[in-house]
């Protein structure tokens, strides 16, 4: 027999309500005898009390033991509406967790992306124009996998008085290289290769830094 899942809120409940009945039913069995026959009403029923207190400990016990036979609801099998809940995880093609900026050819980051966990995915052809504090950095993932050439060219451009520097890594979170913007925009072609993806993070030595990252296949061997 398959029993509906229910969620942790509802099966801690229903174990409270069981622990309760479960110590009645015991007060109740094991309460000393006076005399005369003490008589239970429970669910229209007359009991006695010892018959009584099996009766709710037996209830209590069934309550106990939902866990063992009903399962327990996870989000990702829907909230109260029956609409799903999924944990944001990593698409199984691309690795990207972060995320998906709009593929336009201008957008702005998506906070908080200041760390590798949740990187802004990034496609090619979209500029992204993003600001990075002292002490703070910003992450994006471009996902290269499909990528129609054997290269890709980023580009990175500061857009006030303070530098700004990118360093990339693998999909092994792995150093490639780094660059930095001072005067203008600054490219760093990378090969593809085996690379399923490229991880960039923007940050600066200090101030207030407002810069634009792009990515593009290009050709060339």
């Amino acid at each position: 027999m398959n029993f509906e899942a229910l969620d942790g809120i509802r099966l801690t409940t229903l174990m409270i309500a069981g622990a309760v009945f479960a110590a009645v039913g015991l007060f109740l069995l094991l309460k000393p005898k006076t005399a005369g026959t003490a008589k239970i009403e429970l669910f229209g029923l007359k009991f006695e009390s010892s018959s009584a207190g099996l009766l709710v400990f037996l209830i209590g016990a069934v309550f106990l033991s939902l866990p063992l036979f009903v399962p327990e609801r996870t989000a990702t099998e829907g909230g109260e509406n029956g609409a799903a809940e999924t944990a944001q995880s990593a698409d199984p093609e691309t690795g990207v967790s972060g995320t998906a900026l709009p593929a336009e050819a201008r957008t702005t980051e998506v906070e908080p992306n200041d760390s590798l966990a949740k990187a802004n995915e990034l496609s090619f052809g979209t500029v992204v124009t993003g600001t990075v504090t002292d002490g703070t950095s910003d992450w994006y993932v471009v996902p290269i996998s499909l990528s129609p050439s054997n290269k890709v060219e980023f580009r990175l451009k500061k857009m006030g008085r303070i530098s700004v520097f990118a360093r990339l890594f693998d999909g092994r979170e792995q150093n490639i290289t780094s660059f930095v913007s001072s005067v203008g925009a600054t490219y760093r072609q990378v090969l593809v290769g085996d690379k399923d993806r490229i991880y960039v993070k923007v940050y600066n030595l200090g101030g207030e830094s407002v810069y634009e990252l792009s990515a593009k296949a290009v050709g060339g061997d």
